[in-house]
């Protein structure tokens, strides 16, 4: 997943599966102290800072001084601070991903359920609030340190909604189940990691591959087929479905336009664009099962 994939860590490097693990989260605060999700899997509010300063080594190195001295700061740097934690039991492994990777599994459900500027910069083998006075030293992982990332909904506020969070208890586990499809895992993959792209433009292009991946139209009149899938997806007969034909038709052409004529997208298109794609993942979710282009097709050309 986003995370560590299995083999990335060398024999000396100390692996998360034997340890306890703390998702520490960035960007947004829980609504109430702790949240039970199940399986032992909690949410707790906590607080830490997780900074990187740039630093400047002026000795060439070798392999008795991998950065020789002298050291100079240099401007800049990265700041993060760490508002919850997401704990996950050492032995136990409620979903079909790694135990790190149903850290990224939680936060990215989050991120997509509410969309806020949430990042999991740092996963550590003790609880945050416990670190200061524990004998022993964490052992702390650096995950999402990117220092650029996009938030396309600022609508929504710095704590997390308590329907977010009961959201996320009902699904989290069975919608776990879909990743296992290797399309579904590839689309929602494209579309969480579409925040890091940079520029703008390749964000938005992330998105809409992210939604191909999902609906799966074909290679004949692409336009239409995606573009009458999404709406039989998402709405019911009627003029609010053909109202959002039309504007996932416009969206679509300026696809197009950041494609093909390297036109950056405003904020009104990225955002109207990452919302639709929002709900059609949302949907899936819910109910468990991945859209069926065929279907959505047929329901679309006999408005049924």
């Amino acid at each position: 997943m986003s995370f560590i994939p299995i083999g990335s860590l060398s024999p000396t490097q100390a692996h998360p599966s034997d340890y306890p693990l703390y998702g520490g989260i960035s960007g947004t605060r829980l609504p109430c102290p702790t949240y039970e999700l199940s399986d032992g899997v909690f949410l707790r509010s906590t607080y830490a800072h997780v900074f990187a300063p740039y630093m400047l080594s002026l000795s060439r190195r070798t392999s008795e001084t991998p950065f020789g001295e002298p050291w100079k700061p240099a401007s800049g740097g990265l700041g993060f601070d760490i508002e919850f934690e997401i704990e996950i039991p050492k032995g136990e492994r409620p979903t079909n991903f790694t135990r790190i990777n149903t850290i990224w599994w939680i936060a990215s459900l989050i991120r997509l359920h509410q969309a806020i500027g949430l990042r999991v910069p740092v996963v550590s083998s003790m609880s945050f609030s416990t670190i200061a006075g524990a004998k022993d030293e964490p052992i702390l992982w650096p995950i999402e340190m990117s220092p650029r990332q996009w938030i396309f909904d600022r609508t929504s506020n710095a704590t997390i909604h308590a329907s977010t969070l009961d959201w996320l208890k009902v699904h989290w586990q069975s919608a776990a189940t879909l990743m296992d499809s290797p399309s579904f895992n590839v689309a929602f993959q494209a579309f969480d990691q579409a925040m890091w792209s940079h520029p703008i433009g390749s964000a938005l292009m992330m998105i809409w591959a992210s939604v191909e991946a999902l609906i799966r139209p074909g290679d004949q009149d692409i336009t239409r087929t995606l573009c009458g899938c999404i709406a039989a997806y998402l709405e019911p007969p009627g003029t609010q479905r053909d109202r959002l034909f039309t504007t996932i038709r416009d969206l679509y052409k300026m696809r197009g336009f950041t494609a093909h004529a390297a036109e950056p997208p405003d904020e009104q298109t990225i955002r109207q664009t990452f919302e639709v794609v929002r709900r059609c993942f949302i949907r899936a979710f819910e109910q468990c099962v991945p859209p069926d282009s065929q279907s959505l097709m047929h329901n679309w050309k006999q408005k049924l």
